[in-house]
């Protein structure tokens, strides 16, 4: 099963050409799940309309950081895309600072072929030094103690972190990185040793990450991001 993980830097860039190229990409790597963020949507244009592709019918947005792009009022938002059914979904506010507000969290149970797995798709502050390092913590204990209230089987949380690992986040938790198979990659643009995108398993006893890879680090003009691709199976 291919998992993506994938920021799709809003409005930037030459938008529509861009735009073009992240629908192909997507048809063409022809993944499972897929996380998205930043992803834009205005009253006139939803990005996620133009990219997704046919075979990813099960679809869910939650609006964030509302703020002027471009003269418009717009959204840089969260999505989880799946080829299977979903049973639930939620989305809900992550803890904010004046410096970096609208922070949200989308949750999903996705009926896979391998039974039902919770998917948790984030994306962290981009704040620097003290300031950002204990807002981030907060932002993902706050979504991993909703997303794992009454659940023991797996988790897969995937997102722009805006973090290196190894990073505190999931310590004591039975877990697969992406960062740990990944190594000195980066996911990151222009950045070199930037792996800030991230795909963890957690509380493993079915599946097993078995492999990670950077995304779409050879596509000029896709992304500043490269997005991370895993590989989840049955152990």
């Amino acid at each position: 099963m291919k998992i993506l993980t994938f920021n799709i830097w809003k409005n930037e860039g030459d938008f529509p050409e861009r735009l073009n190229i992240i629908r192909l990409e997507l048809q063409a790597m022809d993944a499972d799940i897929i996380c998205l963020q930043e992803v834009y949507r205005d009253s006139l244009l939803d990005a996620l309309e133009v990219i997704v592709p046919k075979e990813l019918q099960t679809k869910f947005y939650a609006p964030a950081r509302a703020k002027i792009r471009a003269g418009k009022m717009s959204y840089s938002g969260l999505a989880i895309l799946s080829k299977y059914s979903t049973i639930y979904h939620d989305m809900f506010d992550l803890p904010t600072s004046d410096n970096d507000g609208g922070r949200v969290a989308l949750m999903a149970d996705i009926a896979t072929p391998y039974g039902i797995l919770r998917i948790l798709n984030l994306h962290l502050s981009h704040l620097s030094g003290a300031e950002g390092d204990a807002l981030r913590k907060a932002q993902m204990n706050f979504g991993l103690e909703r997303a794992l209230k009454n659940w023991s089987d797996e988790a897969l949380i995937c997102g722009d972190f805006n973090e290196r690992m190894p990073a505190p986040f999931f310590e004591g938790f039975d877990n697969q990185m992406s960062g740990q198979i990944m190594g000195d990659q980066s996911s990151l643009r222009n950045s070199p040793n930037a792996l800030i995108d991230h795909i963890v398993l957690l509380n493993c006893s079915r599946l097993h990450l078995s492999h990670c890879e950077v995304g779409f680090d050879k596509i000029v003009g896709m992304s500043d991001h490269f997005g991370v691709l895993g590989y989840v199976q049955t152990r």
